[in-house]
């Protein structure tokens, strides 16, 4: 789900077996928020950069937000469980859970 600022989703995962959802202007936020609820939000994972991602990032049973060239949201780091400087990285903690588990472990 994105709001595909620079209109490259398609294009970019265009060879992944992926689902992609653009989403409208307006209430993006809570279109994020709803769509993690519907995938069901404890077994959600969520990856994000922007404000209209923070509402997701907390929905989701862990956020992640990731600071690349774009930056990130102050709001949406402070929403996230983990912070990471790529996506590939944040992908990274679902293949090697144990970096997710000695990032979250109290």
């Amino acid at each position: 789900i994105t709001a595909d600022t620079h209109g490259t989703a398609a294009q970019k995962l265009a060879n992944l077996p992926v689902s992609l959802h653009i989403l409208s202007p307006g209430a993006q936020s809570e279109a994020k928020a709803d769509f993690v609820r519907a995938l069901g939000s404890k077994q959600c994972v969520a990856v994000g950069n922007g404000r209209n991602d923070a509402l997701m990032l907390q929905t989701a049973v862990v956020g992640v937000a990731v600071v690349q060239a774009e930056a990130a949201a102050q709001i949406t780091l402070a929403a996230a469980d983990v912070i990471c400087y790529s996506i590939e990285h944040a992908l990274d903690l679902l293949i090697y859970s144990k970096r997710l588990v000695a990032t979250l472990r109290n």
